[in-house]
């Protein structure tokens, strides 16, 4: 179906477009970028049953201005729509999805719609298990401080309310000949892209409810990895032996990088210095040394992700002070190790982990970062399958922490009872404790606000950690500690 409507719209023309799950960072990307493109945006979420802002949502998990939504189920629809254009987390039943059916209104996918919208760029596409949104987030700066004026489509938001630039925005149209997107895996969604050149961050098994083995998850990547045209290149990290296999496979040009080896790949990185939450890492590209940056992020894992994303950027032809001035300013991203607040010399910080890979090297980066605090890990298990697969791993991962706090599982497309989401992290939190790591369930953000509020101590750090709503509590703890200041 998405193949026909594709063929069925000139996106040269404007086009009255229906989007439905409006409200995730990703279709937030893609109304930024049909906005900017001249076309008119409609949008429905599940969050709007009725079309009014449901309780505890915040003001930035709104939709773009712009946007006439429409409520959820379905007793408002539009005059008139060309397309209809869905979020991969939007069920077949929907009622304005069926409503878009009966109409005979074609029903494009997100990524089909970013692929269609770039067909005549250069796509510069950031895949892999890990480290998509910061990777592509850095590129996407990297060219547009350096006025290449590339389109970007990227699912997370960077860390800034001064959205008037076109490097900081989570979509962009551009009209430079290059765009950069995140490429997702999940449900093979980046096949419907045409990919130019790849970064390919790794490959760590997920999303279990899409690919039953490793097998089938390769096999995608090949699939995608075979898409590039003849004169396109792969940037992987060599560290990652299924990567380097599979580009091995498809006998594509490649690049290699990898932290701490000047020999062995074509562009490596090591940390020289690292403090006030910044690194200065030493880049050597082609075997020669590239440059020293001075970069406002901290974390082994930011390392591999500047370094993709300078070898691509030299590739396009940036130079090393091209570089080193644009990354000074990079504002890093939302729920990307961000900082959240402190309150009574307790640091708050949130971050999306939701893969024990994530969870690891987060915790150690947090770790070597704030030596000093008392760490307490606030996290949310992101599907029930996933935690099933991966539970020796998380507990060994969050036994990281000084304390975890864990939050009821968050089931993301997955038909389980809040009692079960319950019961699960519970039995989590016992076999952390187990480890001799203390932790407790907390059944919402109440339960874990009062934890902050009667237990929280001076040089106490405070890390949530999740791909669902816990990065809400941060709202509460502000909203509490400000009436008790005001008090």
């Amino acid at each position: 179906m998405t193949d026909q409507a594709n063929r069925l719209i000139d996106w040269l023309l404007p086009q009255r477009c229906l989007l439905l799950g409006v409200a995730g960072t990703g279709m937030r990307a893609l109304t930024e970028i049909l906005q900017q493109a001249g076309h008119i945006v409609y949008g429905s979420d599940v969050v709007y049953q009725t079309g009014n802002l449901p309780e505890g949502q915040t003001e930035t998990e709104l939709p773009v201005p712009d946007v006439r939504m429409l409520a959820w189920n379905g007793i408002s629809r539009p005059d008139a729509i060309d397309v209809c254009i869905c979020s991969p987390a939007v069920p077949e039943t929907a009622p304005l999805y069926l409503w878009a059916q009966r109409q005979s209104i074609p029903i494009m996918s997100l990524h089909a719609t970013v692929g269609a919208l770039f067909a005549d760029r250069s796509q510069l596409c950031v895949t892999g298990t890990h480290g998509k949104s910061t990777t592509s987030s850095l590129l996407a700066w990297l060219l547009n401080e350096s006025n290449r004026n590339a389109g970007v489509f990227i699912g997370a938001p960077l860390n800034t309310s001064a959205a008037t630039k076109a490097a900081i925005r989570g979509g962009y149209y551009g009209g430079g000949d290059v765009a950069v997107i995140e490429a997702c895996e999940f449900d093979r969604s980046f096949l419907n892209l045409k990919p130019h050149h790849v970064i390919l961050n790794g490959i760590d098994g997920d999303h279990f409810d899409c690919f039953s083995n490793a097998q089938e998850e390769d096999a995608a990547y090949r699939n995608f990895l075979e898409l590039l045209p003849s004169d396109g290149t792969v940037f992987l990290n060599a560290a990652c032996s299924r990567s380097s296999s599979l580009v091995a496979q498809v006998g594509t040009a490649s690049v290699q990088w990898t932290l701490n080896d000047r020999s062995a790949t074509d562009w490596s990185g090591e940390v020289l210095d690292h403090s006030s939450e910044r690194m200065t890492v030493r880049i050597r590209g082609n075997r020669r040394h590239f440059g020293d940056f001075r970069i406002p992020l901290f974390g082994q894992h930011n390392v591999e992700n500047v370094l993709a994303a300078v070898s691509m950027a030299s590739f396009q032809g940036l130079s090393a002070a091209q570089c080193q001035k644009a990354l000074t300013g990079f504002p890093g991203l939302k729920r990307r190790l961000e900082f959240r607040g402190e309150y009574r010399q307790m640091r708050m910080l949130d971050d999306y982990a939701h893969h024990p890979t994530a969870v690891t090297t987060t915790l150690q980066a947090v770790r070597q970062q704030y030596p000093e605090h008392r760490i307490r890990v606030i996290f949310e298990p992101h599907q029930m399958i996933r935690l099933q697969q991966y539970e020796d791993q998380f507990v060994r991962a969050l036994s990281i922490a000084d304390e975890v706090i864990v939050f009821p599982v968050f089931p993301a497309r997955e038909q389980v009872s809040e009692a079960r989401c319950h019961r699960i992290s519970q039995q989590l939190a016992a076999t952390i404790r187990e480890q001799e790591t203390p932790a407790v369930f907390a059944d919402g953000v109440n339960s874990v606000v009062l934890i902050v509020e009667h237990t929280g101590q001076p040089q106490d750090l405070f890390l949530t950690m999740g791909a669902g709503t816990v990065h809400r509590i941060h709202d509460e703890v502000h909203r509490r500690f400000q009436q008790h200041s005001a008090a």
